[in-house]
């Protein structure tokens, strides 16, 4: 989405006359959405099965074969981590367990004070030893789910119907981001960059206007890769049209549609550092602050919290001040 760019002006002296002469618009709704821009090219039909976990390779599949979508290729094999994964998983079982024993204690004590026949430092230990519990409950839990996800990427599918090339050696010890090998897949694909920051707002089976030399067509997000150095997103993208290997192009990813107000930048004002209009009642202007949505060359698109019927200041709108008096032309 284009950064916001509104017009700023100055309010460097106030006027002496009694009213301003103003022009006004009423806004109309407007269907527009939300985008990221990225950069993107044409793959040339190769994608590198990439390693996402650490440990020993074991194949499933021989080198130069045609494989299908979904087909298992290889597992990366990490005794350490199935073992620890155990050990957590037994780990979390017992703490639950310790939880639930000491959250009756710490009932038993409460009571037990409340009785006059336990102190209330015995309530407070219970609960201190409580809270210890829990602490390493989620500790313990964090550490699961980190080596639980390793697992899940220690299986390698093919990500396409296609063909694999440069296998790697069986038993050989990958880390994570080595390569085990290439898959040629039977369509092109385009590859995006995209900045890390938007990492949670791209899913699977999103839109993708793409633009380049050879015109405009469309796609749809097919997969999310790893994050490279540059803390850039690799997406890759089915394009409707056939695309020439190695083109260069820009992208357009729709993340969120939504509607708006749709009003002039001139109408606009920095009040405070904060944009503003004036919405014109009766012959008096009314500083109103508003949201801005996204913006556009002449226009912004402002969120939609105004009656259908709002006049708001055009011409002149910079020269005004709350609840001064205008004469609408």
């Amino acid at each position: 989405m284009n950064k916001l760019l509104i017009p700023i002006f100055c309010f460097s002296s106030l006027l002496f006359a009694s009213s301003v002469e103003v022009s006004v618009i009423t806004p109309k709704l407007d269907t527009d959405a939300i985008t990221i821009e990225a950069d993107g090219v044409v793959l040339s039909k190769n994608i590198s099965l990439t390693v996402q976990t650490s440990g020993l390779v074991h194949f499933y599949i021989n080198d130069n074969v045609n494989i299908n979508k979904g087909e298992l290729i290889a597992n990366i094999v990490d005794k350490r981590r199935e073992k620890k994964l155990n050990y957590l998983k037994e780990r979390l079982i017992f703490l639950d367990n310790e939880v639930k024993l000491e959250d009756y204690r710490v009932q038993v004590a409460l009571d037990k004070y409340k009785m006059g026949v336990a102190s209330k430092n015995d309530y407070f230990n219970e609960k201190i030893i409580l809270e210890q519990f829990k602490e390493s409950q989620k500790s313990t839990l964090s550490d699961y789910e980190i080596l639980e996800l390793e697992e899940e990427k220690s299986v390698i599918k093919a990500q396409d119907n296609g063909f694999i090339t440069q296998l790697s050696t069986e038993d050989k010890f990958v880390n994570y981001g080595d390569s085990l090998g290439i898959l040629t897949p039977n369509d092109a694909q385009v590859k995006l960059f995209i900045d890390a920051k938007y990492a949670g707002s791209i899913n699977k089976g999103m839109q993708v206007n793409l633009e380049s030399n050879y015109g405009k067509t469309a796609g749809v997000i097919r997969d999310i890769l790893a994050q490279t150095s540059s803390n850039l997103l690799e997406v890759m993208v089915t394009p409707n049209s056939l695309l020439p290997r190695n083109l260069q192009l820009k992208a357009e990813i729709i993340i969120k549609n939504f509607k708006a107000l749709k009003i002039p930048k001139s109408a606009i004002v920095l009040v405070d550092n904060k944009p503003a209009v004036y919405v014109i009642q009766e012959g008096v202007a009314h500083l109103k602050f508003i949201e801005i949505k996204k913006d556009m060359i002449d226009f912004t698109l402002i969120k939609n919290s105004f009656s259908k019927d709002t006049k708001i200041a055009l011409k002149n709108a910079y020269m005004l001040q709350d609840n001064l008096e205008v004469v609408v032309k």
